[in-house]
């Protein structure tokens, strides 16, 4: 899996995954919404987004320059 996802927005998805699992534990006390916030975090980790995949797009073009 080759990078897709630049610093910048690993940095804000990370922060709204975190926020998306929180608001799902406390708020909503639903499984569903943390799962969602939890594959958020995840694929931010890793850096590789499998929608920015299928679509052929990548932010990391900036930090390759």
């Amino acid at each position: 899996m080759e990078r897709n996802i630049s610093l910048f927005e690993v940095i804000i998805r990370i922060l709204s995954g975190i926020t998306t699992i929180i608001v799902g534990l406390m708020a909503f006390q639903s499984i569903t919404i943390m799962i969602i916030g939890m594959a958020v975090v995840i694929f931010s980790i890793t850096g590789w987004c499998p929608v920015y995949a299928f679509l052929g797009r990548s932010t990391c073009e900036s930090e390759m320059a």
